[in-house]
Formats: C-alpha cells, sequence, structure tokens
C-alpha cells in the first residue's frame, strides 16, 4: 500500500536492470535542498522526465533515507535547461503533435554546431 507519495524530476539515473526493471535514480523533488535517491520497479525512468511515485521512505544503514517506489506514473515531461541552449535559440512552446497537453511546455532548440 502506498503511504507516501513523492513527485519531481529524474535527476539521474543511477541503476537500471533492463530484465527486471529494477532502477535506483536520484529525483529532484520541488520543495527539497538535495536530490532524493528512488528504488525500485520504475523500467524506462529517463533523466529529465516527471515521475509521481506512490510509496515509503525508509533509512538503508549504508545509503540513507531513500523512497522505496511501489507504483508510478510519467509524465514525461522533458525540460531541456535553458542555460544549455545558446542565445538567440530559446524558445518555450507546447507541442500537441506529441501528444502533450496545454500545461506542458517544452523548451526546445533549434541547435546548428556549424552556425
Amino acid at each position: 500500500m502506498d503511504d507516501d507519495r513523492v513527485e519531481g524530476t529524474v535527476e539521474r539515473v543511477t541503476y537500471s536492470n533492463e530484465e527486471s526493471g529494477w532502477t535506483v535514480l536520484r529525483l529532484l523533488v520541488p520543495g527539497r535542498k538535495d536530490p532524493l535517491p528512488v528504488i525500485g520497479n520504475l523500467p524506462g525512468a529517463q533523466p529529465g522526465e516527471w515521475i509521481s511515485a506512490g510509496g515509503r521512505f525508509e533509512y538503508h544503514p549504508d545509503y540513507g533515507e531513500q523512497f522505496r517506489a511501489e507504483s508510478y506514473r510519467s509524465e514525461r515531461r522533458f525540460v531541456q535547461r535553458s542555460d544549455r541552449i545558446p542565445a538567440g535559440r530559446r524558445r518555450c512552446t507546447s507541442q500537441p503533435e506529441l501528444g502533450l497537453g496545454r500545461h506542458a511546455a517544452v523548451a526546445t532548440a533549434d541547435v546548428d554546431a556549424h552556425q
């Protein structure tokens, strides 16, 4: 049973087993200073992806506080940091053709390395 819920952006996938789906990742949770380690069956989780996970907080003697996800949902909202996009190439747009709703904005860039 899911006692707690966390939501945030996947900062990094530390470990992922393609066969079992077992994953260890770091989640950037709004309002938290440090990324939260999340463990569980999270197949296909990718950096930059927004996820909502249900489960419970636990303390591991070697790794400290972590969240054990028992269920999760991905909104697959990928956001590219604007400080990595060259000046003059920044725009933020909704892309309904990709199945994104009007509230999901995606930073996109038209980057040509040869210009």
